[in-house]
C-alpha cells in the first residue's frame, strides 16, 4: 500500500524553508477534501510519524500539524513530540475555557502554537497570548484584518505568517507590513510525500 502526505514549505524573506505545513491527501491521489476532519488530523500525525517518518517529510524541519477541536480535547498533540512541531489552531475552532486551558497546557509542555486563517475579533483575541505564529491567508483576509493583526504583533510578540502568497508582488506586501514567515504558490505547490 502507498501512503502520502503533502507538504508545502513555509519560508523567511531569505527563501529559506524553515518548516513544512503537513496536509492531508488520500493515498496517492491529490484529493485532499477529507469527509471528517478528525479523520484527516489523524491519517496526517500516523502517516507521517508512524508510517514516512517525521524527519524524511519535513527535511528534519518542524512540523506545522492541523488540530481538530476534538483532537485538542483529546490532547492528541501530547502524544507527539514538541520539538518537532508547531500545533496550528484551526480557524473553526471558537474560544472557550476548555479550550484556553488546553493551549496554556500545550505551552506549559513547550509545544509552540500557530493560529491558523486567524480573524482578529473580540473573542479570538484570547488566543494571542498562546500564539508563537499568527498565519494570515492573504486570499481571504481583508486590509484591516490584517493591519489589527499586525497591530497586536506588537502586543503580543507573536511571528507573523503570510500564506496563500501567490505572487511576488504579494510577498512584496506582506514584507513591507512586517510579515516574516511566508507560504504560498510563489514559493511551492503542495509536494506529495509518498
Amino acid at each position: 500500500m502507498t501512503v502520502s502526505v503533502a507538504r508545502q514549505p513555509i519560508v523567511t524573506a531569505e527563501k529559506k524553508i524553515i518548516g513544512y505545513e503537513l496536509l492531508y491527501r488520500e493515498d496517492s491521489c491529490k484529493s485532499f477534501r477529507a469527509k471528517n476532519p478528525d479523520q484527516a488530523t489523524s491519517d496526517v500525525i500516523f502517516k507521517s510519524f508512524l508510517d514516512i517518518g517525521l524527519d524524511t517529510i519535513t527535511d528534519n524541519n518542524t512540523a506545522f500539524i492541523n488540530f481538530t477541536k476534538n483532537s485538542l480535547i483529546q490532547r492528541v498533540p501530547l502524544l507527539l513530540p514538541a520539538s518537532k512541531m508547531m500545533v496550528e489552531i484551526l480557524e473553526d475552532i471558537e474560544v472557550s475555557p476548555e479550550i484556553l486551558h488546553i493551549l496554556q497546557e500545550l505551552k506549559e509542555k513547550n509545544y509552540q502554537i500557530a493560529l491558523d486563517d486567524f480573524i482578529l475579533t473580540e473573542k479570538s483575541d484570547s488566543f494571542l497570548p498562546f500564539a508563537d505564529i499568527v498565519k494570515i491567508d492573504w486570499q481571504d483576509s481583508d486590509i484591516t484584518n490584517i493591519k489589527n493583526v499586525v497591530q497586536a504583533s506588537k502586543v503580543y510578540s507573536f511571528t507573523l505568517l503570510a500564506e496563500k502568497l501567490e505572487t511576488k508582488s504579494e510577498f512584496e506586501k506582506a514584507k513591507s507590513m512586517g510579515f516574516t514567515l511566508f507560504q504560498g504558490y510563489y514559493f511551492g505547490h503542495p509536494l506529495i510525500v509518498k
